[in-house]
This record gives structure tokens, sequence and C-alpha cells, in this order.
């Protein structure tokens, strides 16, 4: 009896049945952090934007951070180029 085309893969890959096991793993950790991740980017945002604040957009934080005294000349160049991008 013939043998099906996935058992006859599965016996040649069985060698590499430790690499393929780690290779598993390490996807499985690179899952659960990109989905910690995009979880997380809901609270930053709202923490970011100011919940308890409503109105404040992204050039208000922008602009209080480049007219604050220790903003250096690069943090206000690349501030005044990001405002400008900003809807």
């Amino acid at each position: 009896m013939k043998r099906s085309a996935f058992w006859q893969s599965t016996r040649a890959l069985w060698r590499y049945r430790r690499t393929i096991a780690c290779a598993f793993v390490g996807a499985m950790i690179s899952a659960a952090c990109f989905g910690a991740g995009l979880g997380m980017l809901m609270p930053v945002f709202h923490l970011l934007l100011g919940g308890d604040q409503p109105g404040r957009s992204l050039t208000d934080l922008i602009r209080e951070r480049i007219d604050s005294p220790d903003a250096g000349a690069w943090e206000v160049a690349a501030g005044e180029r990001v405002i400008h991008l900003l809807p």
C-alpha cells in the first residue's frame, strides 16, 4: 500500500524535529508579543491624546513639547515638520 505525500514528507522531516519545534515555539512567542503590542495601542493613544481632556489633539501635544523651555533645536525643527504633515 502506497503512503500519502503527507506521511512521506513527515518521515523526511523527522530528522529536523528539534529545529521545527524551536521554530514553532519562537513563532508562538512572536505572535503573543505582536498581539500584546496591538492590544496596547488603544490605551497608549488614549494616554497620549489625553482621554480625560476631550478636544486635545496630537498637534496640541507636539506644540506643548516644542514650546517648552527644555526643547532642543532639533526637537523644535522636527516638531514643526510633523505639525505641517498632520491634518
